[in-house]
């Protein structure tokens, strides 16, 4: 309900009170604080809320207002620095992938020559065959000769008596 005033500067209507973001009303004679303002915007263009201390505590809607501002600069900024870790890990990603292109060559030289040590060890191991035959072979002629010498020397002493008997 309205309410009516005597006061004549106001011809009996109601004074209204604005409660829009304006600095101008005034409701205690002290002194108005320095205005406040929010900081630069990352892509170097200032925006600034002025108001008083006095009148953002009074009005809702400014301090409203400058929370979504700051809300809106931080989300900005952590958007901004997201991005721009994502690009660093972009940028090592890349160059890691190239490192890895300039390794090929060696890494498939190591291919052919592991491949050529596998054929060669296979080789070997069949030579280590080979030679583990011949030397079994080889100790079985030392054995045969063995009982040769020793056959050839019976035989020796045999002939020997076989003739002092003869020549006898």
């Amino acid at each position: 309900m309205p309410q009516t005033s005597n006061n004549p500067a106001t011809n009996g209507v109601s004074p209204s009170i604005n409660t829009s973001n304006s600095s101008n009303v005034s409701h205690s004679p002290s002194p108005s604080p320095a205005p406040l303002s929010l900081p630069a915007q990352a892509s170097n263009t200032t925006h600034t809320t002025t108001t008083t201390a006095k009148s953002a505590r009074q009005d809702p809607r400014v301090l409203i207002q400058v929370s979504y501002e700051c809300l809106k600069k931080i989300l900005e900024l952590d958007a901004q620095s997201t991005s721009s870790d994502l690009n660093l890990i972009e940028s090592l990603n890349t160059s890691i992938a190239l490192r890895y292109k300039d390794l090929q060559p060696y890494l498939e030289d190591l291919t052919d020559n592991s491949i050529k040590i596998k054929e060669s060890d296979l080789n070997l191991k069949k030579k280590i065959e080979d030679l583990n035959l011949l030397e079994k072979r080889v100790l079985n002629l030392k054995k045969l000769s063995v009982q040769l010498d020793e056959w050839s020397n019976e035989l020796e002493v045999k002939t020997r008596r076989s003739r002092t008997y003869s020549s006898k």
